[in-house]
């Protein structure tokens, strides 16, 4: 299956990025390769990972995020890239908003 990174999950990316560059210099690069590992993973996987309203999300295996995706038509849609640590309520909301 391929892997869609809808525009919200692309800025979620943006942020978390430079988020982690503004801690230290490289690591919003390390946190990029990381999710793309992670994305990789994703593309054999899909559909086997816990449910969250109405979508699966799986968890990044070195950084604390959720990658949040449905599957439609054979394709993987990402949806959000969500720090976990956030409160369930804001990440709830934030997924309502799909």
């Amino acid at each position: 299956m391929i892997v869609k990174l809808l525009r919200e999950a692309r800025l979620d990316l943006l942020a978390a990025s430079t988020f982690y560059d503004r801690q230290r210099n490289g690591l919003g690069d390390y946190f990029l390769k990381c999710i793309c590992e992670d994305l990789e993973r994703l593309e054999s996987l899909a559909g086997i990972h816990e449910r969250r309203g109405s979508y699966l999300r799986i968890l990044s295996k070195r950084f604390p995020y959720m990658i949040c995706y449905h599957i439609a038509d054979e394709m993987i849609q990402v949806v959000a890239i969500l720090d976990c640590r956030q409160s369930p309520d804001s990440i709830d909301r934030r997924l309502s908003d799909h």
